[in-house]
């Protein structure tokens, strides 16, 4: 790191920069950022120090700072503008990341879906253990309501997202990819070069044995035979059998290296949800982690905030769940695993589209994509900031797979007359369909 003091965070409320301010200011450097609206992260920051305006203006750029950005971050912005014409030293929110791990072992987690989840599962995991490491996630970890922290230990676990390939930057210790799937075309323009991506990042890993992928995607399968393998399907070499669902549990056996753990639990639903579960068992042991630790912290894990996150009701009627779930892959498997684990109880399911890009990439997927839901809702399509597509729109969708629409502000009044007792109520989406559950849980 430069002998730079000061940083400045343009959307310093992001989760990934959120994260990274909140390193800095345990290095002890001067941070300011920008961002709209409010959040535990950001009053997290503001309470270890950090200044925070609550609007994007070039006067909030210190003229001596380093200035991180990342890639959502428009031409236009006058904080941008500004940093551009003072030629003040700037750097991607990923080549911060790097510089910050660099005296570490870098253990990176990606993958098209469940990365969040398992990046925040090992953290964790290495925490119980007594490493004392280092993270930085893509979510916030309920445990302690933060995405980051200045461990003392060798290693720093870190979200890598390909979204916009800038994973490629790293050269991580040890890995773990849970799976490519057919999202962020926009940016890499096939499935093809996507797929590209991700072969040069595995080969970027420096010790092939702390590198697991998942031999359950059939793309990983095909696109790379170094690393450690692992899955339910036979020829994975960290294999997963004899899987048994239990409420909002799972347990399931793991044989790895000619060694069989048995009755391995987890604080997780579904096969394809617990997959995240048999990577980090496998890693850990590879780490020298101890085999008790490991499942003790597999079975107590209490999660991410927006993966299937319980949101207590006064009433014990209904169930109300948050979940980030946006892409049609990753919004089937939950539910699958969901319906599997509330049993009899009515699967009620709103849900926000995110982004016109994707809900146009991902139209006819969609339609398939909530046959487990016994009531499902469409509301307005979150933007992103994207300009409105015609003929794209939760109107239009919710008509093609004859389902309900309502606009979000009328969501709550709408949905609650079609309620009844038992029901599990979850919204879905990566926008703000978040503080819809969080009034239903207020009603309920």
């Amino acid at each position: 790191m430069s002998l730079q003091e000061k940083v400045h965070f343009i959307g310093i409320g992001g989760i990934g920069m959120s994260a990274l301010a909140r390193l800095m200011l345990d290095k002890g450097w001067i941070v300011s950022g920008s961002d709209r609206g409010e959040s535990v992260l950001l009053e997290g920051l503001y309470k270890k120090g950090a200044t925070i305006y609550s609007n994007h203006s070039a006067e909030n750029v210190p003229t001596d700072a380093l200035v991180v950005y990342s890639t959502a971050i428009k031409e236009d912005n006058p904080e941008w503008q500004k940093t551009l014409v003072l030629q003040l030293p700037k750097m991607h929110r990923s080549e911060l990341l790097k510089k910050l791990a660099e005296k570490k072992k870098m253990l990176a987690v990606t993958g098209t879906h469940g990365k969040t989840t398992t990046s925040t599962m090992l953290a964790a995991l290495l925490q119980e253990a007594g490493l004392k490491p280092s993270y930085a996630l893509g979510g916030i970890y309920l445990k302690d309501m933060s995405n980051a922290e200045s461990g003392q230990g060798d290693y720093f676990v870190i979200e890598a997202d390909e979204s916009d390939a800038s994973f490629l930057k790293y050269n991580p210790y040890g890995a773990i990819i849970t799976n490519i799937d057919d999202d962020h075309l926009d940016y890499y323009g096939s499935f093809e070069n996507l797929e590209k991506a991700f072969k040069i990042f595995m080969g970027q890993v420096l010790d092939t044995s702390c590198l697991f992928w998942c031999y359950d995607n059939l793309p990983l399968r095909y696109l790379y035979k170094k690393g450690v393998s692992y899955g339910f399907e036979e020829g994975a070499e960290c294999l997963a059998t004899n899987f048994r669902p239990k409420g909002f549990k799972s347990i399931l056996d793991i044989t790895f290296e000619g060694k069989e753990y048995k009755d391995v639990e987890m604080r997780m639903i579904g096969k394809t949800l617990c997959l995240n579960g048999v990577a980090v068992f496998g890693l850990a042991l590879r780490l020298g982690v101890v085999e008790d630790s490991i499942r003790k912290t597999l079975s107590s894990f209490t999660g991410v905030q927006r993966r299937l996150e319980h949101k207590p009701t006064k009433s014990l009627d209904y169930m109300v769940l948050d979940d980030y779930g946006h892409h049609p892959t990753e919004i089937r498997v939950t539910l699958k695993a969901l319906k599997e684990a509330v049993g009899r109880r009515r699967l009620v399911v709103l849900f926000q589209p995110h982004r016109y890009s994707r809900t146009k990439l991902c139209y006819e997927s969609f339609k398939t994509a909530f046959e487990d839901a016994d009531l499902l809702v469409l509301t307005d399509i979150y933007a992103a900031g994207e300009i409105p597509l015609e003929g794209i729109s939760s109107e239009n969708l919710a008509r093609d797979i004859s389902v309900n629409y309502y606009s979000k502000e009328d969501l709550v009044a709408s949905i609650t007359p079609l309620l009844q007792k038992g029901d599990v109520i979850v919204t879905m989406g990566a926008g703000d369909i978040t503080e819809i559950s969080e009034a239903l849980r207020i009603l309920l």
